[in-house]
């Protein structure tokens, strides 16, 4: 990804002009994002950013003093089963976790929900699809007692800046878990163009990992708001891209397919140039795990449940709460 260039030394540097309050603290909404719901490093955040570690600090301090940042002390981890069963009712949704995250590493508890719900709907020769995110990183790190099955690679390869396990690494370390196959897609989820999808679809490897998609039995998929920091393939994107998308109504993605808040797919911004799996094929696999996590999250992730995408949620207590406000 393009770095996003050196914010004016206001944020916390000497001479040049500053930043206005208001572009202040969406700086630092960014940052906190980055931070306390990707475990992100301070390095890493200031590099990506053009920015000291301590204007990191600094901003992450802002963030917590106007109440952008709230902590809860509680049990990191902890099944909030209470607002999860009143989630599911409102929701319509056969499943939901609510996962009581750590603000240390939320990454971590999410994936363990993940990998817990993985372990019980999984049975012997299920095919099972996954898609890359961080949360999907964390769940393969603690997956353990799936039963064998198969695992497709949902998307073409995504490696984030600051991550060193891309979509590739992480269907093979799945399979690994329980000595199960893996068909991995050795192609970018984002080509240059339609005629480079076109022809990598027609590569044999990539060809028969795709005929999966029809077979799956389950897939573990993440939630992208269409924002800054919250979707990688919309940070993927040039501003022109964005826009584009923003003007034909797109609030959210899933492995790159776009959907607008009736949750029909967009197409026209980058669909022809997607390696993976379609939203209408999404929608025909029998149970699909879905997680999302924080608040700005919400329209896309009501938009997924309405649009009937998802059949198993695992969210953090900042989005549920949400969900429960909005239903």
């Amino acid at each position: 990804m393009a770095r996003r260039g050196r914010p004016p030394s206001g944020t916390g540097g000497s001479g040049g002009p500053s930043l206005s309050p208001e572009d202040e603290l969406s700086l630092a909404v960014t940052i906190a994002r980055l931070y306390y719901l990707d475990d992100r490093s301070k390095v890493s955040i200031a590099n990506e950013l053009g920015l000291s570690r301590f204007q990191v600090a600094r901003l992450l301090q802002l963030a917590r003093e106007s109440g952008m940042v709230q902590i809860e002390i509680g049990s990191p981890g902890r099944i909030d089963r209470e607002l999860s069963a009143i989630l599911q009712d409102a929701l319509g949704v056969p499943r939901v976790m609510v996962v009581s995250a750590s603000p240390n590493a939320p990454m971590k508890d999410i994936g363990r929900a993940l990998a817990e719900v993985v372990a019980e709907i999984v049975q012997p020769g299920n095919i099972v699809g996954l898609t890359w995110s961080r949360a999907l990183r964390a769940m393969v790190d603690q997956l353990s007692g799936v039963q064998p099955c198969t695992f497709i690679q949902l998307a073409g390869h995504v490696t984030p800046p600051g991550e060193n396990v891309g979509s590739v690494e992480l269907v093979r370390r799945a399979a690994q878990s329980n000595q199960g196959k893996a068909f991995p897609i050795y192609a970018p989820l984002l080509v240059p163009d339609s005629a480079a999808a076109s022809s990598l679809l027609r590569q044999p490897d990539i060809a028969t990992a795709m005929e999966y998609f029809a077979k799956l039995d389950v897939a573990v998929v993440s939630m992208g708001a269409w924002a800054p920091s919250t979707s990688t393939i919309y940070d993927s994107l040039t501003e022109p891209e964005r826009r584009r998308a923003r003007e034909l109504g797109v609030i959210g993605e899933i492995s790159g397919r776009l959907f607008d808040a009736d949750g029909r797919m967009v197409p026209q911004v980058i669909d022809d140039r997607v390696i993976g799996i379609s939203l209408d094929e999404l929608k025909r696999v029998p149970e699909v795990v879905c997680s999302s996590y924080g608040a700005y999250r919400l329209e896309a992730t009501r938009t997924a449940i309405r649009a009937g995408l998802i059949s198993t949620l695992v969210v953090d207590q900042s989005l549920a709460h949400a969900l429960a406000d909005a239903a």
